[in-house]
């Protein structure tokens, strides 16, 4: 014969206390009829009741058990998760900060260049760049520096600049003079001038010194958004 214990724990979660358990009894643990009224078969049987509960109730204890152990298991995994996830946030966010703010900078940043030795054989004159943004060292790149003496004493400048973009694109610059002591002398041309250019297109940049003081010059570039 197989009856269906349904043990009720007080202690466990409500989705467990319903749970049933299958023993199976044989028909030498029945009690005949006859012996009902007997004190001590009725004793042997309410002993077999009581442990058949209590070995439910140890079963029942041990399907809790292991459910609230798969229960922190779970959770356990989803804190890992959540705790190697964070940094990784993090860092994309830094790097993403970080670009932003670089790109913003650059748009603000000049590019400069100065004389950078005595003239060549061919009359070029050799130069160094100083590039802090290169999007504008990109469609305003200098290619060639020549200089001249006008007017008996003045000295001209002449920058050859190209541009590598594939669209039409816009730049400012100004020529700064200054004298043999390296100090500024005042100008017209220390103001800015913005120009465009056109895609793989080389223009000159030409300024003259105001005065015979100025034996030096310095090109800055600015970038006009465009």
């Amino acid at each position: 014969m197989q009856v269906f214990l349904h043990p009720r724990p007080r202690w466990g979660p409500p989705r467990h206390r319903s749970r049933s358990i299958l023993v199976t009894v044989k028909e030498s643990d029945r009690l005949p009829r006859n012996q009902i009224s007997q004190p001590s078969s009725m004793c042997a049987f309410l002993a077999r009741a009581s442990l058949l509960r209590f070995v439910s109730c140890a079963l029942a204890r041990s399907e809790c058990a292991r459910m609230s152990n798969a229960r922190r298991d779970r959770n356990t995994t989803l804190h890992r998760k959540l705790h190697m996830t964070r940094p990784t946030l993090t860092l994309a966010s830094a790097l993403l900060v970080a670009s932003i703010v670089s790109f913003l900078t650059s748009c603000n940043t000049a590019n400069t260049i100065r004389v950078n030795g005595p003239a060549n054989a061919d009359g070029t004159i050799p130069y160094r760049q100083i590039i802090n943004n290169s999007w504008l060292h990109s469609k305003a790149n200098v290619i060639a520096v020549r200089e001249a003496t006008v007017n008996g004493d003045m000295m001209r400048v002449a920058v050859d600049v190209y541009s590598d973009q594939n669209s039409t694109k816009r730049f400012s610059y100004r020529f700064d003079w200054l004298d043999a002591a390296s100090m500024p002398v005042a100008s017209a041309t220390n103001s800015l001038t913005s120009v465009t250019i056109n895609p793989k297109e080389t223009i000159t940049l030409t300024a003259v010194a105001p005065s015979p003081v100025a034996t030096q010059w310095r090109l800055t570039f600015l970038d006009s958004n465009g």
